[in-house]
């Protein structure tokens, strides 16, 4: 009779672990349910933000390049990033002229100052 015993209450051990192991089981999947949705939801806003910066980075290159105040060599520095970053349209032949601009005046500074022009350029 005592083996009995014993064996019933290791059978209700045997199935309350079972259960805690199921209810463990239910708990771990939701909770990756949970994580995976909000790793989905942090890698769309780090998108968002990211996207957003670059918007702001290439309308501060537009800025700089358009801007008559500032030196000449810092425009033509955001030029070449914005032609980088796949940059087009009114402000890319905007740089384009001021580059070729940058060219000329160099030429003629060192036509002035005795210098030989170089070939084919």
């Amino acid at each position: 009779m005592g083996i009995l015993i014993l064996i019933g209450n290791i059978a209700k051990i045997i199935i309350a672990a079972a259960a805690l192991v199921g209810a463990l089981g239910v708990i771990l999947t939701t909770m990756h349910k949970f994580f995976k949705v909000f790793d989905k939801l942090k890698n769309w806003l780090l998108g968002d933000i990211l996207q957003r910066l670059d918007n702001i980075e290439m309308r501060q290159l537009k800025s700089t390049i358009c801007d008559l105040d500032l030196p000449t060599e810092e425009r033509l520095l955001a030029g070449e990033e914005y032609l980088r970053r796949d940059g087009n349209g009114v402000i890319k032949a905007r740089f384009e002229a001021l580059k070729q601009g940058y060219i000329e005046d160099a030429k003629k500074l060192r036509v002035r100052r005795g210098a030989k022009p170089k070939k084919g350029k």
